[in-house]
């Protein structure tokens, strides 16, 4: 089970990024304590890998191609980053408490539900698979969904309005912030097809509490927490020569054999 099912969580570019960043985080805490100056170096090489992905991922699965937008969002993930690795710090060090209201901020967006939750995403209801937002291409061929500073074509009859899809779904959000007002989504996009992922689609997951997804968040913060303190003590068993190595010579515990949430 992945944590998009299993605590609600929407498959979008911010999530991903969020849960990267907390393993980014796990493995820096380990890599602070190999003797200097490695320790140092290592922590700097994972994260210049990690915003290397990020732009890769920007300019490849979302198709943005101006330098402009680009780099305005990787300045935005990069507070994001120093932010959230703060916040962890922090609960590392004071206790469960501060470490689950670090998550509740970075990975849940400080909200849950009703009460906001990432996007404002709900738990879902029993067999209900997670809604996924179309791309912007879709939803400028079709016209069947507000984009924020996109007009809708107008149609040429009443029979087309009425052939519009009748489940429209929010655009992803990443998507719809780079377009400007009156901007034509296939100015910026070069696919119609949209970002999900597979296996989040097919779930058949239940919620505990389907008639109150609310109380999936108690549960679903716990998750997070032992998760946390489970790796910090698995890296924090490994030997340096492992953790350099990035694995044992012989048998397995790597370092990134990160366990199930």
């Amino acid at each position: 089970m992945t944590p998009y099912a299993e605590c609600s969580l929407p498959p979008s570019f911010q999530t991903w990024f969020s849960l990267t960043t907390l393993h980014v985080w796990l493995l820096s805490v380990r890599f602070r304590s190999l003797p200097p100056p490695l320790g140092r170096t290592y922590v700097q090489e994972l994260i210049n890998h990690m915003f290397i992905d990020v732009e890769l991922r920007i300019r490849g699965p979302y198709a943005v191609t101006q330098s402009r937008l680009i780099k305005g969002y990787m300045n935005d993930m990069l507070e994001q980053y120093h932010g959230a690795c703060a916040a962890y710090d922090e609960g590392l060090v004071r206790g469960d408490a501060v470490l689950a209201a670090a998550i509740w901020r970075n990975v849940f967006g400080a909200g849950w539900g009703g009460v906001g939750g990432v996007e404002g995403k709900r738990a879902p209801k029993a067999g209900e698979k997670p809604k996924l937002g179309p791309n912007p291409l879709q939803v400028e061929a079709d016209g069947a969904v507000d984009v924020p500073g996109v007009v809708k074509p107008a149609s040429s009859s009443s029979s087309s309005s009425s052939s519009a899809p009748a489940h429209a779904l929010e655009v992803d959000p990443v998507q719809a912030k780079l377009l400007k007002k009156d901007q034509p989504a296939s100015s910026l996009f070069a696919t119609d097809a949209p970002i999900q992922d597979p296996a989040v689609a097919t779930s058949t997951w239940s919620p505990l509490y389907p008639t109150d997804p609310d109380l999936e968040f108690p549960q679903s913060l716990e998750r997070f927490v032992v998760y946390v303190r489970r790796e910090v003590q698995r890296l924090e068993r490994l030997s340096d020569d492992v953790v350099m190595q990035g694995k044992p010579d012989k048998g397995r515990g790597s370092l990134v054999d990160f366990g199930k949430l």
